[in-house]
């Protein structure tokens, strides 16, 4: 749960910061929940899905399988921050915002 914590803190201050233009946090902080949970799962199930390497890698078998980890985090992080800057598409991702009464104009 430690990493977990760890991982979406960090993916939220990329998702903040890390844009050219200002974003709200109630914008990315559900993205970067949803990024966090998914990389821990894929950290999880990795292990056990990993091919043995050893016998076609030999010695590179460790950086083989670190370069492929790499490889489907990205695709967790780059897949949720798309999430992120797409909201009235995909309205679930707004599930920490409050609901707001507006005065009808």
């Amino acid at each position: 749960i430690t990493m977990t914590c760890l991982f979406v803190v960090g993916i939220f201050a990329l998702y903040k910061f890390l844009p050219n233009k200002k974003v709200r946090a109630s914008q990315v902080l559900p993205a970067a929940i949803v990024a966090g949970v998914m990389a821990e799962i894929v950290r999880v199930v990795y292990p056990h899905m990993v091919p043995n390497l050893v016998p076609t890698q030999g010695p590179f078998s460790i950086s083989v399988s670190f370069l492929l980890l790499v490889y489907f985090e990205t695709f967790v992080v780059l897949g949720c921050a798309f999430l992120a800057t797409q909201t009235e598409r995909y309205p679930w991702m707004g599930f920490l915002r409050r609901k707001t009464t507006d005065p009808v104009e």
